[in-house]
């Protein structure tokens, strides 16, 4: 295990993204003794998790949603069925694509 490119890392003090792909490479490397190789395919589905939760993070802040529809931004008043639907089903989404790939 080279120690350089996790010190590297680990240099991001209060940077959310640096932590993040910490913990990534130290489970890549060694799992609690056991061998656990990350694929490209389980940083592909990691990728999209953290865009999708990245979208419910956007429409929280801004409190719009993509509205397919009429191809824009709507307001939470305007729709709040689809509000709630896209903040509850794109973070349980998102977190089930990061969390999958340690989990099986």
């Amino acid at each position: 295990l080279s120690e350089y490119p996790l010190k590297r890392i680990l240099n991001f003090k209060g940077d959310s993204v640096g932590i993040f792909i910490a913990y990534i490479y130290i489970y890549a490397v060694d799992c609690g003794g056991k061998s656990m190789d990350l694929t490209t395919l389980d940083f592909i589905r990691i990728a999209i998790g953290a865009v999708i939760l990245l979208y419910v993070a956007n429409c929280l802040l801004n409190q719009k949603v993509w509205i397919r529809k009429t191809f824009s931004w709507g307001t939470k008043e305007e729709y709040p069925k689809i509000f709630q639907m896209n903040i509850i089903g794109g973070s349980l989404i998102g977190i089930f694509l990061i969390a999958s790939p340690f989990m099986w």
